[in-house]
């Protein structure tokens, strides 16, 4: 391009695409030069230079033979998931608690794997709109793209829901507001009998130790059934698109740890407030 008909004045996006391609062919043979053109784009970090090599990455699909397959394979190993993740897992112990400990195992399970499909479900549709907007025209790619998300979005409604799977009379406002009431009641009972409240506190002792045992038994399995079903294929499937960043990662070992901190802190203070009662009292 030529400017009042002086020296050619190079294009914007032709400059910047030629930084893009030469810190990718450097980044490979020639750290100290990839670095000083990263710095010439303006990058400083390690997530700066992730986007730099993201952007560096033209093509739609890393690919693009192994695409569809990938793409079945993990529409095939959602739906599996979805369908038998949650099934309940028989475990031992705890005596007539069994059933509801069996129960709250399976409602936790539950509630991670059918939040993991749907964010895998909405990542991988958002994956293939975003890359088919970058594809070239007509090209096979873009037409591949646009295929997967168009079955993607047919079949998205299926997978969304209530991820708890409760009762709808449990979820009602008037079910909520009985309890607090009678939760309520019990603790202005209780706080002029400490007898009544120190049992208060060691029924509330047992249930946060047993439910939070539950939760750390059902993030166990979901995080296992979703391994065994669902991470490779969308870790495969992630990798034959190229320069997508991570998938979404399962929440079992947030709840896993929320679990553990909440037990260890019933462990500690119930122990002590209850003491405390007795002795200040």
């Amino acid at each position: 391009m030529e400017e009042g008909g002086g020296a050619p004045v190079e294009d914007p996006l032709d400059a910047f695409s030629a930084k893009l391609e030469a810190f990718r062919v450097f980044a490979a043979n020639d750290q100290t030069r990839a670095d000083e053109i990263f710095e010439s784009l303006g990058g400083k970090g390690r997530v700066e230079r992730d986007m730099v090599q993201q952007l560096g990455w033209t093509r739609p699909l890393h690919k693009p033979d192994q695409f569809e397959r990938a793409h079945r394979t993990v529409m095939k190993s959602v739906e599996v998931l979805y369908r038998n993740g949650h099934r309940r897992a028989a475990f031992g112990g705890w005596g007539p608690l069994k059933p509801a400990s069996d129960y709250l195992i399976q409602l936790v399970t539950r509630f991670i794997v059918r939040n993991q499909v749907q964010a895998i479900v909405d990542a991988v549709q958002q994956l293939y709109l975003r890359r088919w907007t970058s594809s070239p025209h007509q090209s096979t790619e873009s037409e591949m793209l646009r295929r997967a998300a168009r079955q993607i979005e047919e079949v998205a409604p299926g997978y969304k829901g209530r991820s708890l799977g409760l009762p709808t009379f449990l979820l009602g406002g008037a079910f909520v507001s009985s309890v607090t009431g009678v939760l309520g009641s019990l603790v202005e009972s209780g706080a002029s009998n400490r007898p009544l409240l120190a049992v208060l506190g060691v029924l509330l002792y047992a249930f946060l130790v047993f439910a939070g045992w539950c939760v750390v038994r059902g993030a166990a399995v979901a995080r296992r059934r979703i391994r065994l079903s669902l991470e490779q294929p969308v870790a495969a499937l992630w990798g034959v698109v190229g320069a997508a960043g991570d998938p979404p990662k399962d929440q079992s070992a947030t709840l896993a740890m929320g679990a553990l901190v909440v037990m260890g802190l019933t462990a500690v203070v119930l122990p002590f407030a209850i003491v405390l009662l007795f002795v200040v009292g």
